[in-house]
């Protein structure tokens, strides 16, 4: 069965690429773009659905913006494919991430059609179809961010940080 990243071609990149930065686990250093990034296009986004102009006038600068985003969600899935390899990290962590990459790719196609009937052609029956897909699809960005973010942080610190608490606590009783 192929998985919505394969469909979407977020599977053909080779394996290994970008597994590490100067011998140190690229997925931590790269999340980071996307946890700030894509929350924040999807903001602006969602504030230029209601703002008609403010698309229109800056979509030069947010195509690019959402096309970088959407690289960094791809170089994330891509390298943390390959750190869970290594450390055996949660699966579920992993599909959330294919998750997060395809809506950023499905976000960065939606806003290039977007921007094409609303600045270019006027069409407005289907303005309305292209603003509605890509609230919906920014408001999952953000969500998607969420949890993506929590289930990685969580199983990469839970019982570290639990145990570190439970240190903490005992020296001070001591």
């Amino acid at each position: 069965m192929l998985s919505i990243g394969a469909i979407l071609g977020l599977g053909i990149l080779p394996e290994s690429t970008w597994a590490d930065i100067d011998g140190l686990p690229a997925h931590p250093l790269v999340i980071h773009a996307v946890i700030i990034l894509l929350p924040l296009v999807s903001l602006l986004l969602i504030f230029g659905i209601y703002k008609k102009r403010f698309i229109t006038k800056f979509h030069l600068y947010l195509i690019p913006a959402t096309a970088a985003t959407t690289i960094f969600a791809v170089i994330a899935k891509s390298s943390g494919e390959e750190l869970s390899k290594v450390t055996f990290l949660p699966k579920e962590h992993a599909e959330w991430g294919e998750r997060l990459a395809a809506v950023s790719v499905a976000l960065l196609v939606v806003l290039i059609l977007h921007v094409l009937i609303t600045v270019y052609k006027r069409k407005k029956v289907l303005a309305k179809v292209t603003s509605f897909a890509l609230l919906a699809l920014a408001i999952t960005s953000i969500a998607l961010t969420y949890v993506v973010g929590h289930s990685g942080a969580e199983s990469v610190w839970k019982y570290k940080y639990s145990t570190a608490v439970e240190r903490a606590n005992q020296s001070e009783n001591e």
